[in-house]
Formats: structure tokens, C-alpha cells, sequence
């Protein structure tokens, strides 16, 4: 998966990550811009339903003007402040 996404103003663009299965840590937005808003996440497991297998943690967001944009996701356990993993994506937005 590239670290960049590009859309245009206005248009949904979906940001997806693994996470592992039956752990307890989930991808969470860790700093999101102003100019972009959250409009859906959904987690689906990725091989047969498996307990324990990993799952695909689809982010739909939208940016309401242009410009590059860094979005910052962290996996962690939700009762855990420390992040296991911080991983930052570009957005490119234009009109």
C-alpha cells in the first residue's frame, strides 16, 4: 500500500490498514487536519472469518478543501495510551 492518496474536494477516499486479529489493538485516527472530516471506518476480517485473522480497517474520509494533508493513525489497545505503531499518510486534495 502506498503512503499517499490522492482525490478531489468533495469525493470520499478510502485509507485501508491490517490490523492483527484477537489482540486488542485497532488502527485509530491519531491527528486528523481540519479540512478533513471521518465520514465511515468499518473492520472486515480478511481470510474466511477466521477467529484470529487479520483484519482490514477501512477508513472513508473526505477533505473539504484543497491541499496536502497529513492524517496520522495509531495501533494500540484502546485502554493503553502508548502506540505500537504510528503510521502517517499524505493526501494530495485538489479541485
Amino acid at each position: 500500500m502506498s503512503d499517499e492518496v490522492a482525490s478531489r474536494v468533495g469525493d470520499i477516499f478510502e485509507i485501508e490498514l491490517r490490523e492483527p486479529g484477537a489482540t486488542g489493538y485497532r488502527w485509530a485516527i491519531g491527528r486528523l487536519p481540519p479540512a478533513v472530516r471521518l465520514v465511515e471506518e468499518q473492520r472486515q476480517t480478511s481470510a474466511a472469518g477466521r477467529s484470529g485473522s487479520t483484519l482490514n480497517h477501512t477508513f472513508r474520509l473526505r477533505a473539504s478543501e484543497p491541499g496536502d494533508y497529513q492524517i496520522t493513525f495509531e495501533l494500540r489497545r484502546l485502554w493503553e495510551k502508548q502506540s505500537v505503531e504510528v503510521k502517517t499518510m499524505k493526501v494530495m486534495a485538489r479541485a
